[in-house]
């Protein structure tokens, strides 16, 4: 492929390079398709989380109570204490599946929010890019998020994550403020989870770049334009029961040291063995280093920063495949030509989706035979039910993993996956005594 003259590429011509409307319509469906059959596949691993069952529990503490907890209602070690709640939409959400439709009803939703974070992520890049390179890009990211994906808050969260970077980065691509039906959005994730501070963030940095790249005589506009976008959304993200607290909480989670080490999804990526990450970064260079997309230096920092969140956490690796793929789609769409889809590849085309249509409907049907969840791990179901015969009462001294489990069954814990209810010196002391 060649390198074209960029400064006679507007950014909104970039469009034209992708597929049809039609065509992109199709592949996005194709994508629903294989990731709800893929997740639906392997719907075990969907419930392999503790604190999945804790947050059953929540929803349906809200849903008896009637009202959001202000303290801590689990636990006899802190009972009473402040506690934010703040994923409180998305565990009303999980009691509704769950006491609905059982653990199918669980690893569905879950299979779902996924296959729609992947077919709005297929659908901006598609914009920009042909399917046989839009594809590769987004299997790659579902790899790469696929390890984070368990039946909480942040997978129903995700595809607002999802559509957040698709419609800012579109936005931008084609010199203009977003839509402000997209404000509302903001309300609904920072009630279902934590990680819409990443999306105001976003916004932040992409209307400063919006800013400085207008011309000086469409500066005012470009303000006028993306400050009033900016400021519907930093308002819509305080509509929640915690208002500015829900803002800090995530900088107090992080401010976190040795609790976090309890949690496998806030360790770093363990190089030693294969992480998909690898292959995402290979991927991400060769294509700067090839194509060289012109790239304002907002959004070389928005970039870095994401990557270097990736590597330090984990649970990031979402954030590195959801955000920066949009964020590069355009800018590569202008810095290469690209051959119109033959009809080979077309008829190709109708093969796929009709392959994957029936791998989905597959799925499906193997959802609706049923799914267990008993996974001694972090279910020690036969203790409980051996303690419980042999009438043994009073406070539990509790393994960290059994938590959710025991809340999920009415018994007060002494510990679980709520590090920021304990802190880092309960943390300690229980690491001590253990």
């Amino acid at each position: 492929m060649n390198v074209i003259d960029q400064s006679n590429f507007p950014v909104s011509d970039a469009r034209t390079y992708g597929p049809s409307a039609v065509s992109r319509n199709a592949w996005t469906f194709v994508t629903f398709a294989v990731a709800y059959g893929a997740l639906l596949a392997g719907g075990g691993k969907l419930l392999n989380d503790p604190d999945t069952l804790w947050h059953i529990a929540a929803g349906r503490w809200i849903f008896a109570q009637h009202r959001i907890p202000e303290t801590d209602p689990f636990s006899h070690s802190l009972f009473g204490m402040p506690w934010v709640a703040h994923e409180w939409l998305s565990e009303c959400l999980s009691a509704a599946l769950y006491d609905s439709f059982g653990w199918t009803g669980m690893v569905m939703g879950a299979a779902f929010a996924g296959a729609a974070t992947f077919a709005i992520f297929a659908d901006v890049i598609l914009k920009y890019l042909p399917p046989k390179l839009a594809l590769p890009v987004t299997a790659l990211s579902f790899l790469l998020a696929a390890s984070h994906m368990t039946a909480r808050p942040h997978l129903f969260a995700m595809p607002l994550l999802a559509l957040w970077a698709a419609k800012l980065a579109a936005a931008r691509a084609e010199r203009r403020a977003p839509a402000y039906w997209l404000v509302p959005t903001m309300t609904l994730w920072a009630n279902m989870h934590g990680g819409f501070i990443v999306g105001l963030g976003l916004c932040c940095a992409l209307a400063a770049e919006a800013v400085l790249a207008a011309p000086h005589g469409s500066r005012v506009t470009a303000i006028r334009s993306w400050g009033i976008f900016t400021a519907g959304t930093l308002a819509a993200s305080l509509v929640t029961p915690y208002g500015f607290t829900g803002w800090l909480f995530p900088f107090h989670l992080l401010s976190l040291g040795f609790s976090l080490g309890f949690v496998n999804e806030w360790h770093a990526p363990d190089f030693s063995r294969f992480e998909p990450i690898e292959l995402w970064i290979a991927g991400f260079v060769i294509a700067i280093a090839v194509y060289r997309p012109k790239l304002s230096a907002i959004r070389v920092l928005l970039i870095s920063a994401i990557v270097y969140l990736a590597l330090a956490h984990v649970r990031n690796a979402e954030l590195l495949a959801l955000i920066v793929p949009p964020l590069l789609a355009e800018p590569l769409a202008k810095a290469m030509l690209r051959p119109p889809v033959s009809i080979a590849a077309r008829t190709g085309f109708t093969v796929v989706a009709l392959s994957m249509a029936a791998v989905a409907i597959m799925g499906t049907a193997a959802g609706f035979i049923g799914y267990r969840h008993d996974d001694s791990a972090i279910m020690p179901a036969q203790a409980l039910s051996i303690a419980r015969a042999e009438g043994l009462n009073g406070p539990v001294f509790n393994y960290y993993d059994f938590g959710g489990y025991l809340i999920f069954s009415g018994v007060p814990v002494f510990v679980d996956g709520r590090v920021d209810l304990y802190g880092d010196d309960f943390m300690r002391q229980y690491s001590r005594a253990v």
